[in-house]
């Protein structure tokens, strides 16, 4: 049940469970990251379009542009994109971010879940792939991160944790409440869904009922 999006449950009448409540998942006590009591609004994006020819295994996001736009117009804070959205940049600004939105692709290890990664760009000392292992020794703050990415919340399921992700990943770091992914997603439906969700969130909605409205908008 662990890798199953409790939101495509159906009844006998082949009812969407998130047509009737929203959603939101608890980590386990021993996945609880350290909670940051620490008050912090700001937005920060950061995504990579991966323009055509940029590497030959893995797609175009053509719509990460479109996606990032949009949070930030809405919450005014700062979009890096392709070369400015480097790990280097991560680790300097994200300790200190509210609203932390990531767009990117992502490499799932299936037999070493610490070695999933989020692909930043590379700069400096640093080569870009932001690792789960490497999340766990940071210190974040967010309410929110948005992981805006293929399969975010896969990775190895461990017996009194749950599944070892990114997302549990970030949890360990302090993050308040990870959106993530179980799935493969497509990049032009998957931004007008974050669009929806980033929108209703402005206007003050809580987090799992404006996932729930972005989820029946896309429905």
């Amino acid at each position: 049940m662990e890798y199953l999006p409790f939101a495509l449950l159906q009844d006998d009448s082949g009812t969407y469970l998130i047509e009737r409540s929203a959603l939101s998942y608890l980590h386990a006590p021993a996945v609880q990251g350290k909670v940051s009591s620490e008050e912090t609004v700001s937005y920060l994006g950061l995504g990579r379009s991966f323009a055509t020819g940029a590497s030959p295994d893995l797609p175009a996001l053509p719509q990460v542009h479109r996606e990032l736009a949009e949070a930030s117009r809405l919450y005014n804070g700062p979009e890096y994109l392709d070369a400015a959205a480097s790990e280097v940049l991560f680790r300097e600004m994200a300790p200190g971010v509210g609203l932390l939105h990531v767009a990117t692709h992502t490499v799932i290890d299936d037999r070493r879940p610490l070695f999933s990664r989020l692909l930043l760009h590379p700069a400096g000392v640093e080569n870009g792939n932001l690792h789960t292992y490497e999340l766990f020794g940071m210190d974040l703050s967010a309410q929110l991160v948005v992981l805006s990415a293929c399969q975010t919340g896969y990775g190895q399921l461990r017996e009194g944790e749950g599944i070892l992700s990114l997302a549990q990943g970030f949890a360990y770091a302090g993050v308040e409440s990870v959106l993530m992914t179980h799935w493969p997603v497509n990049d032009g439906l998957h931004a007008d869904l974050m669009a929806r969700f980033f929108e209703a969130l402005a206007e003050g909605i809580p987090m799992d009922l404006a996932l729930q409205q972005a989820q029946l908008a896309h429905l």
